[in-house]
């Protein structure tokens, strides 16, 4: 039987409330990205329960899709490789004569690359998959990001860590949102074991606002339930974007706590957290948690 279980012991509660500077407000990171060094953050989170069914239903391929600069690629490659699979990545606007880091990392770990225009990719993804399924020994699609129903219960570790490492429950647990997928499973953790922690996601793409209500709710059936909820707009000018203020706020925190920040992702929540800290968002009393989501590595 498969075994891809992972300890996240090692994914510490790091107290950051001199940062913040809020009397009678404490704050840590939850560091995620301790969880591997390749794989870590909520990709892994969210790949382990995925790879495990896919492995259940007799899949021997993994497919899945990204872009040249993508975390969760190389977060499959290696899972595929320790669960002895396959691994196949569609590569948004990639050709073979372009190589960074990341892809040279998915190739070492054995995941075959298939460069893909972009306006099909953003169009309709699966029919890439459809096209080049017959090419591969049973694959298996995961979507962008691992955004998929079987990825939810690998989040629910996350609650029964911080139960060990914090001594009183987190009022708060802020979090960035790319696919939703990360925020869901810890909603609909925190509500299986009857936590009362708010889930705060801050959304970190520009979404317009006719989209907004519905978006990132797929997994939740089609709402946000109170006390958790999203904010819009702290997305620094959209995805993979910042701001002076997001890049002047990333480098003191990096200086004053030692915590490296991806600046796609984490860096937004430090940033959205430092201002609803100071417009009085967190009452005294209250202890927040930062879910640093990994994303880091050259």
């Amino acid at each position: 039987m498969l075994d891809l279980t992972t300890s996240g012991e090692q994914c510490i509660c790091q107290e950051v409330s001199a940062f913040f500077g809020i009397p009678g407000v404490q704050f840590w990171v939850k560091r995620d990205d301790l969880l591997h060094p390749i794989a870590g953050g909520n990709k892994l989170r969210k790949l382990l329960p995925v790879v495990q069914h896919a492995n259940r239903v007799g899949a021997k391929t993994l497919v899945s899709l990204g872009g040249k600069h993508s975390n969760h690629l190389p977060a499959l490659a290696w899972v595929a490789a320790k669960a002895g699979m396959q691994a196949v990545g569609l590569v948004r606007g990639w050709s073979k004569a372009e190589m960074n880091s990341r892809l040279l990392l998915c190739k070492q770990l054995g995941m075959h690359l298939i460069g893909v225009e972009r306006h099909t990719y953003r169009t309709d993804p699966f029919h890439l998959f459809e096209q080049i399924a017959p090419d591969f020994e049973e694959p298996f699609y995961i979507p962008e990001g691992g955004a998929v129903w079987e990825a939810l219960p690998g989040m629910l570790p996350i609650w029964h860590e911080l139960q060990a490492q914090l001594s009183l429950p987190a009022t708060h647990l802020l979090l960035a949102i790319g696919t939703g997928t990360t925020f869901a499973g810890l909603v609909k953790g925190a509500t299986q074991m009857g936590l009362q922690t708010a889930v705060w996601g801050i959304v970190a793409l520009k979404v317009p606002p006719a989209e907004q209500p519905g978006s990132f709710a797929q997994f939740l059936d089609g709402n946000v339930p109170l006390p958790h909820q999203l904010l819009w707009n702290h997305h620094g000018g959209g995805y993979a974007k910042t701001t002076p203020s997001i890049l002047e706020t990333t480098k003191a925190f990096e200086t004053q706590t030692g915590i490296p920040l991806d600046p796609v992702y984490t860096a937004k929540v430090v940033a959205a957290t430092q201002q609803l800290a100071n417009e009085g968002a967190f009452a005294p009393g209250s202890r927040v948690v930062l879910l640093h989501t990994g994303g880091i590595f050259n």
